[in-house]
């Protein structure tokens, strides 16, 4: 990313100066001996040393991020409260009686059928019930053609469609017609219905009870056509029916409009409705319902509660309804099933109906140890203002002959309906395993498994909100191809929940989106493709104790972000997210972010390129932040006005497909404030600013090096087009080729900061490095132990420095123009105030084609050489190498003492200009070299004393390279 900057610098590098035999200059020195002030042995002139009080202890006091759980490694994220997750058995009472603890993928749940599963293959009067372990026959068998087990003393009227015909008190004596003998009957007595077929209608009288031989063998029927009145109508109270079979009629099985009890009965292939509940009360126990055939409105409906009407059903089976196989309609009407099964409602030719419950217009249903399954279209709606409760259930493969877009799968909630689950298992349900349209969901203990998308690519959703609020808690979604959580106009809050959804091509962990809100505590989001979670379009999204993983792209998307933010706004409290690929946390424009407690960890590139841990293209305010081990970049800031507090960024390394960035920051948006900030191991640059529009105050920075001892990095801070950072209070140390950077324009404002120990680099490096017009303003900053130059300024830019130190400045053996403590040249400035340098290599301060610099109280001590080639040793120079006309560099020095160089005190070269005021240079073998040609030597004099020096004046001339053509700057 330097390599630009590299390239100058190799080029001027050419332009240095060269220690060489000593040859005559060209003209003929003054005799200066009488002139120099030598000194009178007097005490040493002092200038003011710089006003750093923290300089003593060794570094500023920069305040480390006040993050709690850094030691720990990540923030304190609470794991879901699920007490049945894992792999093992949940409490004993936990599953109810006949229900199987089973174990899916590792995670345990309450099966109500055995290993081998529900038996399809049941005789005519049995069924598989939930929670039984196969097939169970309804009823009692025939004893001798006659029901067995009647009650002793009871009044029985006998029926027998074989009989003679007589007064129906004996089996011998039975009625031939059940028409007859209900005629007869009389409030408490039992109708015993023989074997047979019995064809018609009958209403049953109260207090009357039918008892069928068997269900196999007893068979009630009618072949008369009707819509809305049953085989057998109950219009009075306290009506009984057991042990028998209602089939193959022309209208309803039963039609209930007073009260009635059924035991033991098999109602199927009825017409338009099996069994109706119509401003009545019905309780049932081992009620199967099946096969229902259309109607006039091109449904058949198993069970239809309505007007008011009240059914308590226990051990229900309805199946292979076509239309719905439960409708419950009405103000005041309800329904309660228990150990319940809805399954195969088909839809029917000309309609989509293949719901299992339908509950409409203020109706209320109950579930407990309920199964809907195999439904074309669903397996629960409820809507119209309707109310429910379920408990227990488990609602499976439904939806499954649904396209186009159609909700359908396990559950709608619509239209104010208001629904509260208990312990639901809903796997492999298409489009959505649980949707709400405009109502109220509240779901405890729901595992969704397996839901996948229909025929037409459309769902696969475990949880489908559009319009109204879901509640739900210990939640677990297993495989779901969609999208798992989709929010949309809705407020949802989800606490406790477990989501693996697997690597569908629009597989992400969640949704919120249209204004919704999407609440989540205590979530894990792991193995999806895409996104684990997405906030959009006015919505918003608010997170704690959050742990998304292993964001993978898929066929058809190509990234893998953890948390995406597009116009939205989204709160994150003690959130972990691990292994994202592309970028761990994004927010794009109109997008608004505040974090706390923020861990982003090995975010991986796609395809070689990026790998950002939190890019912020929104507006963003996050507090306690840990970024690591991610390509490209930690941080992208390109939102204004974005606000970071106690921010640690490790380990960014270069990204794979052409070993570029690598950036701990990247700024490139206006008023970018950060606090307390650590960043270590960036293979390019602790912070990059980018860009006119890229401005930031940081306070409290701590840069370390690069990625390895062989990739140090490039800068701590580099500023690049026209950027502007404000730096206060920063430590910086072991980067390889500048502490603090800046080029094309860019401002540089570093107040309290240290810079040390740059690395040995592959080119020039310098503690500050300055080109092309970038204007740099350092006060109180301190550069300890660094290579080539601490600082460097060059191609028009500017530097003002107040209170800065500077002390080792180390010559890389084998090249030359290196060691120096200032180094200004091509047409740079700098000025600077209360500046001590010492134990520098070539010189204290440089000045070379077109430099100029001013300094007051200047200390400049032990400017040592190059040893290994014999060069340098100046306090101060200006003007060396072979500098055009229009390049010759000034240097002003007020207030100053230059003290123990290896060669010369001050040197002014050929082309150069040097003015001392107010100062001393002692302890070096030359007072002031000078190699300038009419140069006016009283401009080295005002009020500038020499003292043990071993020549006051020398004019040697040194030997200088000259530059090809092609290397001049």
């Amino acid at each position: 990313m330097l390599g630009a900057a590299r390239h100058v610098v190799a080029m001027i590098a050419l332009g240095a100066i060269a220690c060489g035999e000593p040859t005559p200059p060209p003209w003929e020195p003054p005799d200066l001996g009488d002139r120099l002030d030598e000194g009178d042995g007097g005490a040493p002139f002092l200038p003011e040393p710089p006003r750093i009080p923290w300089l003593e202890a060794g570094e500023p006091p920069v305040e480390a991020p006040r993050i709690p759980w850094l030691e720990a490694g990540e923030p304190p994220v609470a794991p879901p409260e699920i007490p049945w997750l894992g792999s093992g058995v949940p409490p004993a009472e936990r599953c109810p009686d006949g229900w199987r603890v089973a174990t899916t993928d590792g995670v345990t749940w309450c099966d109500p059928w055995p290993e081998t599963g529900r038996n399809e293959a049941c005789d005519i009067d049995e069924a598989h019930f939930v929670g039984t372990p196969g097939c169970a026959r309804l009823g009692a068998s025939a004893d001798a053609g006659w029901p067995r087990d009647l009650p002793a003393g009871a009044p029985i009227l006998y029926v027998d469609d074989d009989a003679a015909g007589g007064d129906g008190t004996t089996r011998a004596t039975a009625f031939a017609s059940l028409e007859v003998a209900l005629a007869a009957a009389r409030p408490g007595d039992i109708v015993a219905i023989a074997e047979g077929r019995y064809e018609g209608a009958f209403d049953v009288p109260a207090g009357v009870t039918l008892w069928g031989a068997s269900v196999a063998s007893t068979v009630i029927t009618s072949d008369t056509p009707s819509e809305d009145t049953g085989v057998i109508l109950v219009g009075a109270a306290d009506v009984t029916v057991r042990n028998l079979r209602i089939a193959d009629a022309a209208r309803p099985g039963i039609t209930v409009s007073g009260r009635a009890a059924l035991q033991d009965v098999v109602v199927e292939r009825t017409h338009h409705r099996g069994v109706v509940v119509s401003g009545g009360s019905l309780d049932a126990e081992a009620l199967v319902v099946r096969a229902i055939e259309v109607g006039d409105d091109d449904r058949g409906v198993g069970i239809d509660v309505n007007g008011g009407g009240r059914a308590t059903l226990r051990r229900l089976w309805v199946s292979e309804c076509v239309g719905l196989g439960v409708v419950v309609g009405g103000i005041d009407s309800s329904i309660e099933m228990r150990d319940a099964g809805v399954v195969r409602t088909a839809e029917t030719a000309t309609s989509t109906d293949g719901t299992a419950i339908v509950v409409v217009e203020g109706a209320r249903v109950t579930l407990d140890l309920a199964v809907l399954a195999d439904n074309a279209e669903l397996g629960l709606l409820l809507g119209a203002g309707a109310t429910g409760t379920i408990k227990d259930a488990l609602l499976s493969d439904n939806g499954r002959a649904i396209e186009g877009g159609r909700v359908s799968g396990g559950l709608l909630v619509t239209d104010g309906g208001s629904l509260i689950t208990d312990r639901l298992e809903l796997r492999e349900n298409r489009f959505g395993a649980a949707s709400l349209a405009g109502g109220r969901l509240v779901m405890r203990d729901a595992w969704f498994s397996d839901a996948p998308l229909g025929a037409d690519g459309s769902g696969g959703s475990a949880l489908l909100a559009e319009r109204g609020t879901i509640d739900a808690s210990r939640v677990v979604v297993e495989r779901a191809a969609a999208t798992a959580l989709v929010a949309s106009q809705t407020e949802v809050t989800i606490a406790d929940a477990t989501i693996r959804v697997g690597s569908g091509d629009q597989a992400a962990g969640g949704l919120v989106t249209d204004g919704g809100t999407l609440r989540l505590s205590r979530v894990e989001i792991s193995e999806v493709a895409y996104f684990g979670l997405v906030s959009q379009t006015d919505a918003q999204l608010i997170a704690s104790d959050v742990r998304i993983e292993d964001i993978e792209p898929s066929n058809a998307n190509p990234y893998g972000v953890g948390v995406h933010i597009d116009a939205a706004s989204v709160e994150l409290e003690r959130v972990v997210i691990r292994r994202a690929t592309f970028e761990g946390v994004a927010t794009r424009r109109a997008g608004a972010l505040v974090a706390r407690d923020l861990l982003v960890t090995e975010t991986r590139p796609l395809m070689g390129f990026r790998g950002n841990a939190v890019s912020l293209l929104g507006s963003a305010t996050l507090e306690h932040v840990l970024l690591e081990h991610q390509s490209y970049a930690g941080l992208v800031a390109f939102a204004e006005g974005a606000t970071i507090d106690d921010l640690v960024v490790r380990d960014s390394t270069r990204q794979p497909s052409d070993g570029e960035f690598g950036v701990g920051v990247l700024i490139g948006a206006p008023d970018v404030v950060i606090s307390r900030v650590s960043i270590e191991g960036s293979s390019v640059a602790g912070v990059l600013l980018y860009g006119e529009t890229a401005t930031a105050q940081i306070a409290d920075a701590r840069v370390r090096g690069g990625a390895s001892p062989d990739d140090p990095g490039d800068a701590g801070f580099y500023l690049i087009r026209g950027a502007a950072l404000d730096l206060e209070r920063a430590d910086v140390s072991g980067t390889g080729v500048a502490c603090f950077f800046g080029e094309d324009r860019t401002q540089f404002a570093i107040v309290d900061a240290l810079c040390a120990d740059i690395q040995e680099g592959s080119t020039y490096t310098a503690g500050l490095w300055g080109q092309f017009d970038a204007a740099f303003t350092l006060e109180r900053v301190a550069f300890r132990n660094v290579i080539d130059a601490a600082i460097e300024l060059q191609r028009s830019s500017t530097g003002t420095l107040t209170d800065v130190s500077i002390e080792g400045v180390t010559a890389r053996p084998g090249q030359w123009l290196l060691g120096l403590g200032i180094d200004v040249t091509i047409s740079a400035f700098v000025e600077g105030e209360r500046i001590r340098i010492r134990d520098t290599g070539l010189g204290g301060i440089g000045l070379q084609l077109g430099g100029h610099g001013r300094f007051r109280d200047l200390s400049i001590q032990g400017t040592r050489g190059v040893p290994a080639d014999d060069l340098g040793g100046f306090g101060v120079f200006s003007g060396v190498g072979a500098t055009p006309p229009l390049l010759r560099p000034s240097l002003e020095l007020e207030s100053f003492a230059i003290e123990g160089s290896a060669t010369c005190g001050v040197l002014v070269g050929e082309t150069g200009a040097l003015d001392l005021h107010d100062g001393e240079v002692r302890s070096t073998p030359i007072g002031a070299c000078i190699q300038n040609d009419g140069f006016d030597n009283r401009r080295l004099q005002r009020g500038v004393r020499y003292r043990d020096v071993g020549s006051p004046l020398q004019n040697t001339v040194f030997t200088l390279p000259t530059l090809a053509p092609e290397q001049a700057p």
